[in-house]
């Protein structure tokens, strides 16, 4: 997941084949992370409580 991510967070292309398709791939990355974002944050909530 992490090599995931930084595709999208450094937003430099370094090389592409096929523009269509990186930015089907970019897209499909973004919506991933928004669709469980608001679980990443419930464990952030629950694991700082218990801290």
């Amino acid at each position: 997941m992490k090599q995931r991510r930084a595709v999208i967070s450094k937003g430099i292309v370094v090389w592409e084949r096929d523009r269509e398709r990186r930015v089907d791939y970019e897209a499909g990355l973004i919506s991933e992370y928004l669709d469980l974002k608001y679980m990443y944050d419930l464990f952030d909530q629950a694991f700082l409580a218990r801290a």
